[in-house]
């Protein structure tokens, strides 16, 4: 066994590496939400434009702040569409459709919905629960959507999809939704892939 002035020595290195690592963490989150309100001012303070357009520039920067932050190459936001129910695509870096390698016009991206359940996007923003698409699928599977990469499908690539959550107070909304939408995120990282293929419709 190790002498005790030796572990007390361990467990103030293990304290003081926990708090750097918190500290670390503290950080990027402060630099993210700065990052975040400065767009939200520069666009709500922003005069000449219709709000359909303020919105797509807004999500356009969010994309960015979110492909900086979490270095992921692959985003699309989807938010709750309230003709339709469910949630439509407001903008993302690529879409590819169920063919895995059509790319979804970007003026029609709003026509891309999910329904409450439909596919793993729509699970999550029924569930509120984060998913992490890591341990592949079955290949055979074919997703409504898919995120791309540089043009290319990004099909077994790692993946996040987070919902948006609802404002504090209820749980959900009044259709039984525990979110307001879902951030989809791809990674394109060769050491985290597998030999499976990755989607959001799992």
């Amino acid at each position: 066994t190790l002498p005790d002035l030796q572990v007390e020595v361990l467990n103030m290195m293990g304290l003081l590496s926990a708090q750097a690592i918190l500290n670390s963490y503290q950080a990027l989150q402060r630099d993210l939400l700065l990052a975040l309100n400065e767009i939200a001012h520069r666009h709500l303070t922003a005069g000449g434009r219709s709000p359909r357009e303020t919105c797509k520039l807004y999500v356009c920067d969010v994309i960015n702040i979110i492909k900086t932050f979490l270095y992921v190459d692959g985003v699309s936001v989807f938010y709750r569409d309230s003709l339709r129910g469910g949630v439509q695509c407001l903008d993302s870096t690529g879409l590819v459709g169920s063919d895995g390698a059509t790319p979804i016009n970007p003026e029609r991206l709003s026509e891309v919905n999910y329904q409450p359940g439909e596919g793993a996007t729509g699970k999550c923003y029924l569930s509120g629960k984060p998913q992490f698409l890591v341990d592949g699928m079955d290949v055979q599977h074919s997703p409504k959507t898919s995120e791309s990469i540089n043009g290319k499908s990004a099909l077994d690539l790692p993946a996040v999809i987070y919902p948006i959550p609802l404002a504090k107070g209820p749980s959900e909304d009044m259709a039984g939704n525990k979110s307001l939408g879902v951030i989809r995120c791809k990674y394109h990282h060769a050491e985290f892939s597998t030999k499976e293929g990755l989607c959001f419709d799992a």
